[in-house]
């Protein structure tokens, strides 16, 4: 039987901590034995006049090096035996990434997060939530925070899934995420957040089953917060973990799941604060 192809996709714009995450790609495509294939957009940006030959050859130059540019931070930062490729385009990243993935690869997404000042997030948004809202494939987000001097100290040694009773889990996308990042994953744990005076059986009962089922492949445990803001509790819980990683879950295909998930996950992608997983809506 074939093994099916694992692919790390790498979102990369030429920013500051870009060849962080460069070499942050290389580490994780190690783990998870897995191809490289770096994206670039570039801007595209033309003279409002300029004819279509000319719109075009400029484009073309700009693609021209973004791809050396790419070419050289992958020749410095990745070894020769891992098969990378690349991809330069004008068109949107959604458009980009949607005639990419493939059903028959085992595909992940990894972009880097900046924080988003308020203006921003109110007048355009960004790139990684766009991303993350668009497509419904399993997103890894970095924040720049956590890279220096060429180095991202992300490391998913331990896990922790974000869920409440209400959001059914994607047990098989985080099966593959474990099973893919299985050299380096060292303990799970399940949090929900509730506030003060909500009853807790639910979400206990839903707790103590996934601790009890995960067991069987990785050491596994659950807690269960109480604050006013589930974004503020998990990010007071997590604080400083360089080790760990915040798995979240989108919402379910219903417009209200849809709507306070996306809420959630857009406030942890615009803090820019905590390494994350995003796993896609479930079947």
């Amino acid at each position: 039987m074939t093994q099916t192809r694992t692919r790390l996709i790498v979102l990369i714009d030429f920013s500051l901590y870009a060849q962080a995450l460069v070499e942050l790609a290389s580490r994780w495509s190690d783990i998870a034995n897995a191809d490289l294939v770096f994206v670039h957009k570039v801007a595209g940006i033309v003279p409002a006049m300029a004819d279509s030959d000319t719109k075009a050859s400029v484009i073309e130059a700009e693609k021209k090096d973004a791809l050396e540019k790419l070419k050289k931070w992958t020749d410095e930062k990745v070894p020769a035996s891992t098969n990378v490729t690349f991809l330069v385009s004008d068109a949107s990243l959604v458009e980009t990434l949607t005639g990419l993935l493939d059903e028959g690869t085992n595909d992940f997404i990894l972009v880097g997060i900046k924080g988003t000042g308020m203006l921003k997030r109110i007048l355009m948004g960004s790139v990684d939530t766009h991303v993350i809202n668009e497509l419904n494939q399993t997103t890894i987000a970095v924040p720049e925070r956590l890279c220096a001097n060429n180095v991202c100290h992300v490391r998913p040694r331990h896990v922790v899934v974000t869920l409440t009773d209400k959001y059914p889990l994607n047990e098989t996308a985080l099966n593959n995420f474990l099973s893919t990042f299985r050299q380096k994953v060292e303990s799970l744990m399940f949090v929900s957040v509730l506030k003060e005076d909500e009853p807790a059986g639910d979400d206990r009962e839903m707790l103590s089953g996934l601790t009890e089922r995960y067991n069987r492949q990785v050491r596994s445990s659950y807690k269960i917060l109480r604050g006013k803001n589930a974004f503020d509790e998990i990010k007071s819980y997590l604080h400083g973990e360089e080790d760990t990683v915040l798995v979240v879950q989108k919402g379910s295909r219903t417009l209200t799941d849809q709507f306070f998930r996306k809420f959630f996950i857009n406030q942890i992608v615009n803090d820019g604060s905590l390494p994350m997983i995003v796993l896609p809506v479930g079947d």
